[in-house]
């Protein structure tokens, strides 16, 4: 098959590993023929008494382990393990080294026992045969792609057809890279969202650039184009004049660009990959020509386009006032009469942006019945709608804020005072003229306060899930099915002695435990009872198998009772420890069988299907949100997850028969002084009570760290764009700041003309440029910050969490900072350089 690069086979089976006298645990082996696999490069494994690559091979009853199967069964180099394989042949293994492949997934790494091929062909009973076989493809790396999983699929399953027609029918497949692009598609389609709203962001503020540029350019060209015309020139030839400046500077921009990407990212890979700890991986910078077309294309399309709007303007003055000196001054007596803002625009960008806000509002609740790339379009385009309207209210409020700033530099400025008439008609004068630039501005600056907080959000809402998910400092959870070996009230008697521990929690249950899914134990992810909870209206009408869960009241001590979703829990959570029948039920159990509080509903405990109590509860309250539960939630799928029922820790053990000399706990939630003393408590658990019990201890503070690392890429990715924004926010000031000087020369000619001072009139209009840029900047913060924090909003409603307002101070002042120093500076060297000319200069047209 041509598709084939090469290919190696191995045996997979299970064994039982003898432990505490039986042979109760199922561990996996593999059976490797190591010289082959080295030859073609396949797999290396490192062993850990060296540091050095495993390069021998292993004889018949010796075994290589990993290490997390030494570290679980406490056995090392040199050990003895006793096996069982089908409950027929026992095999007394040693082991020759502890090992782990070398591997881009070191999270993934389950405990198993290695064998050499032949061996592991002897224990199956089957020496000439596999039941694995793994194949490597020729440039692998262009079947997957993660912006299209289905063209993926459908790319392997045609080479998956040729190697079916060469073996027998009693196989299957198995594609472990297509599974892990496949299961990282939720977290692909975030990114895809955020790079069409980023691109089709960076067009708007690039348009605007562009427009910008190009308005001031045809209309210092005005006059050129009067003479033009009087030559012979027709309209269309003004606009070829503006379409050809357009597609120049885009074109100039795509080369610089393309050049500087090509040129730039195989020297930054490297840095990011050692910033990420990830030098193991290996990255290449890809640069497909179709894309690079398809973009320039678009980009140029978008310049001709935007072309249009200023070669119109420019075209449409007649060859009179184009050659006429004071054709400008008398726009400007025009543009007098538009004095307030235009509240039909207001109205307008509202009413856009409550169609924007009621979309994105009920997004989630399409998730469940479209394609979730589909989705995330649609998703862009309503947040790109939301960005329109806000920019519609905003470009008309901004003159009242520009007011606002003159006032109080009039009341705190004596310079201000004499000039204050002319800058406030001004300011009134100049709100057509200037409406790109403040649209600009405030783009720019949406966009910019957009991706601080999203560097920032994203962070802060997985730390949120975490914390809220695990509940508490320290988890400590059962992973045996030995009653002798789970938590019991002796371990909590002595763990209230430790110093470092201000409350604990204990806690039963019958459901799953989702702490096991995070912390990578996803074995141990199962039911703790063999008894079954269901719960139904009155009538049995509507049911749903439950997750019961009985506490104490040390829960509400060791978990932020803030985080709890749910009114009036400190009644309810009375009203379960005094009456033992009550209950808190979540609120999607609750819309399900359609009861409230205060109401009755249906319980019964079941065996094996066999029913052996019905109890009658009353709801007491219904939450959303119950800290280190996920069973608690309000959307509907979580009906099919065992919603959670609640109830004392008495209640719970009449209800699963336990009594005091057989209680035993599922969890203990740990409430510490300090959260800095988190290893510590961890350590001494692990040490003092590793041989007594066997159980899993856990923190949220470590799984929001490897979370964390995940989003670095996605953090530096989101630095280098908020860069290049200010950079473009910048410019895009400073084109506008030249437009406007541009247009007032000969104003300022007629200033001095009557007595003001060159330096003051200078000051005067950097005054005005200074309030044009503060007032856009506050603007487009607000709004910013109003949509971060929108799409944080949204996105606890769909993981249901509490959602907290989050303003980044600090990076506030520092983009502000930043961005009215450069400001400042380009802008005064702007004027300064335009406005170098005596008082004839600046009233002549030839000036």
């Amino acid at each position: 098959i041509e598709e084939i690069r090469d290919y190696t086979f191995r045996i997979l089976e299970f064994v039982k590993l003898k432990r505490g006298g039986t042979y109760n645990t199922l561990i996996p082996f593999w059976g490797i023929n190591f010289t082959h696999e080295r030859s073609i490069n396949f797999e290396n494994w490192i062993d850990n008494s060296s540091n050095t690559f495993f390069t021998g091979t292993l004889a018949a009853d010796h075994c290589l382990v990993t290490s997390s199967f030494a570290e679980q069964y406490k056995v090392n180099q040199g050990d003895y393990i006793m096996v069982k394989y089908r409950d027929a042949v026992i095999y007394n293994l040693t082991i020759d080294v502890v090992a782990d492949r070398v591997t881009q997934f070191t999270e993934l790494n389950p405990p198993q026992i290695i064998f050499s091929l032949e061996f592991a062909q002897d224990i199956v009973g089957y020496p000439d045969d596999v039941n694995v076989g793994i194949l490597r493809l020729k440039d692998a790396e262009q079947y997957y792609n993660t912006r299209n999983v289905d063209k993926s699929l459908q790319a392997l399953r045609n080479i998956g057809v040729q190697v079916g027609q060469k073996l027998p029918q009693d196989y299957d497949y198995y594609m472990p890279k297509y599974l892990v692009m496949q299961a990282s598609e939720p977290i692909f389609i975030p990114l895809s969202v955020l790079y069409w709203f980023i691109l089709i962001l960076t067009l708007i503020i690039a348009g605007l650039l562009i427009y910008g540029i190009l308005l001031t350019s045809s209309e210092k060209m005005i006059f050129e184009f009067g003479i033009l015309r009087t030559l012979g020139g027709k309209r269309h030839h003004i606009y070829f004049i503006i379409m050809i400046l357009g597609l120049a500077i885009s074109t100039i921009g795509i080369i610089l660009g393309t050049l500087t990407s090509i040129v730039t990212t195989p020297a930054i890979i490297p840095y990011f990959q050692n910033l990420l700890q990830m030098e193991q991986l290996q990255i290449h910078p890809i640069f497909i020509a179709r894309n690079i077309i398809q973009t320039s294309l678009i980009i140029l399309a978008i310049s001709l386009l935007i072309s249009l709007i200023p070669g119109k303007n420019a075209a449409d003055v007649s060859v009179t006032d184009a050659l006429n000196p004071f054709r400008e001054v008398k726009e400007k007596v025009k543009l007098k009469f538009k004095q307030k803002p235009n509240r039909s625009l207001i109205v307008l960008g509202i009413v856009v942006s409550l169609l924007g806000i009621i979309f994105v509002l009920v997004f989630p609740t399409l998730l469940a019945y479209l394609d979730f790339f589909f989705l995330a379009m649609i998703f862009v385009l309503l947040l790109i709608l939301m960005l329109v309207g806000f920019c519609l209210i905003v470009v008309n409020l901004i003159p009242y804020l520009e007011i606002v700033f003159h006032f109080i530099l009039r009341l705190v400025s004596k310079n201000s005072r004499k000039t204050y008439s002319i800058s406030e008609s001004s300011i009134l004068r100049k709100q057509s003229k200037d409406i790109i630039q403040k649209v600009s501005i405030c783009v720019s600056f949406i966009f910019i306060f957009f991706i601080t907080n999203m560097t920032v959000v994203f962070p802060q809402l997985i730390d949120e899930t975490i914390q809220f998910q695990y509940g508490s400092d320290v988890v400590l959870v059962n992973i045996s099915d030995d009653p002798d070996k789970k938590l019991d009230a002796k371990i909590i008697d002595e763990l209230s002695l430790y110093p470092e521990i201000e409350h604990i929690a204990p806690i039963s249950h019958n459901t799953m435990d989702l702490t096991m899914l995070l912390s990578g134990n996803s074995q141990y992810f199962q039911f703790t009872h063999n008894k079954t909870v269901t719960a139904s209206d009155m009538i049995k009408y509507k049911t749903a198998s439950s997750g019961l869960i009985g506490i104490t009241p040390d829960y509400l001590d060791a978990i932020d009772t803030e985080e709890i979703l749910m009114n009036d829990y400190k009644d309810a959570f009375d009203d379960i420890f005094e009456d033992n029948t009550s209950a808190i039920i979540s609120q999607a159990l609750a819309e399900l069988i359609n009861v409230g509080q205060g109401e009755k509903f249906r319980l019964e405990i079941s065996y094996q299907s066999e029913v052996l109590d019905i109890y009658e509860f009353i709801i007491a309250g219904i939450s959303s949100g119950m800290p280190g539960f996920f069973n608690f939630r309000r959307a509907f799928y979580t009906t099919y997850l065992e919603p959670g029922i609640m109830v004392s820790m008495d209640t719970y053990c009449e209800l699963m028969d336990l009594s005091n000399e057989t209680m035993v706990y599922d969890k203990i939630l740990l409430d510490l002084k300090s959260t800095s003393d988190v290893g510590t408590v961890q350590a001494f658990i692990e040490n003092s009570y590793a041989s007594t019990y066997e159980i899993f201890v856990d923190d949220p503070y470590s799984k929001v760290e490897m979370f964390m690392g995940f989003f670095d890429t996605f953090r530096l990715l989101l630095t280098i764009i908020l860069f290049i924004s200010v950079i473009i926010s910048i410019f895009n000031f400073y084109t506008g700041v030249l437009r406007t000087i541009v247009e007032k020369q000969r104003e300022i000619g007629v200033l001095e003309i009557l007595g003001l001072y060159h330096t003051s009139a200078r000051l005067l209009y950097l005054k005005e440029l200074m309030i044009t840029l503060f007032s856009s900047a506050i603007m487009g913060t607000f709004f910013g910050l109003f949509l971060a924090n929108f799409i944080k909003y949204e996105l606890s409603l769909i993981i249901e969490i509490p959602f907290s307002l989050f303003i980044p101070w600090t990076s506030i002042v520092e983009l502000f900072v930043v961005t009215m120093s450069f400001g400042l500076i380009g802008a005064w060297l702007i004027i300064y350089y335009n406005t170098r000319k005596s008082m004839i200069e600046f009233v002549s047209k030839f000036g």
